[in-house]
């Protein structure tokens, strides 16, 4: 018995390596544009570590003897946490390289830029951000269809959200010295009113939604559209965030770490 919970270890270490191997060339050979859609290959990548993981803890139960106790390879269980782990960050990485394109476009418009004016001649539309809210729209629906645990998909989306609204962040706070193009504002805030209702069915938590780094963006998106239309920027101070008016449901942030340390732990 004991023979074949070592045997069924290394099978599982040896079947997940050769995973995450596929993972990784996917990842290097996939040019990640607004028209990818995540192949359902990929998220099969991922429920076969994320069950590996969840299935450790049978295949390394512990077992007592006369003598002593034994616990069979009892880095497996670390080994898989870590490649999670790894494959989401690499993975919502990738996902980002679209939105840094994105931002990219946008910072042509960058006040003091030398080809801002020429940009600015021109009216660019609403193309760029309805594109990449399509890509987002789409990828979001694929992992709710093909990722089979549900605390690990809510998981990997509340992660890439929130590296999207940090990269909006980090963007918006590189400018605070300048006032922001029309267009810049009107890409950005488009993003800022529609990915929240994207994610609404999965973070029901309004305070993990509308966490401080979205009412930041807001903020500054809110006051550099009032200064474009000629409103008073006080005005908007007044105004209430989204989100801040309906009750808060009782899953709170917090309460998505204890759930997700839960999984981790097995309990």
């Amino acid at each position: 018995m004991k023979r074949l919970k070592l045997m069924a270890s290394d099978m599982v270490q040896s079947c997940v390596k050769r995973t995450k191997s596929s993972f990784e060339n996917w990842l290097k050979e996939t040019r990640f544009n607004l028209e990818l859609v995540i192949p359902r290959t990929v998220c099969v990548m991922m429920n076969v570590v994320i069950q590996a993981k969840k299935q450790s803890r049978f295949l390394c139960a512990r077992e007592e003897s006369e003598n002593s106790q034994y616990r069979y390879h009892s880095d497996v269980y670390i080994f898989l946490k870590d490649v999670i782990q790894e494959m989401f960050t690499s993975f919502i990485a990738k996902l980002n390289t679209v939105l840094e394109s994105l931002l990219s476009k946008v910072a042509r418009y960058d006040q003091g830029s030398i080809l801002a004016p020429m940009f600015s001649l021109r009216n660019p539309g609403t193309e760029l951000e309805e594109t990449y809210l399509t890509f987002v729209k789409l990828n979001l629906e694929r992992f709710r269809a093909h990722l089979n645990e549900e605390k690990m998909k809510k998981q990997l989306i509340k992660d890439w959200y929130t590296s999207i609204l940090t990269k909006i962040c980090d963007w918006l706070s590189d400018r605070m010295s300048m006032a922001l193009h029309q267009y810049q504002v009107q890409t950005l805030l488009t993003l800022a009113a529609e990915l929240p209702q994207f994610v609404s069915e999965d973070l029901s938590s309004s305070r993990v939604i509308y966490c401080r780094t979205y009412n930041t963006v807001f903020s500054r998106l809110r006051v550099e559209d009032a200064m474009h239309k000629g409103q008073s920027i006080y005005a908007t101070e007044d105004q209430p965030y989204p989100g801040s008016d309906g009750e808060d449901d009782e899953e709170t942030e917090s309460s998505d770490e204890e759930a997700f340390v839960k999984l981790e732990t097995g309990n």
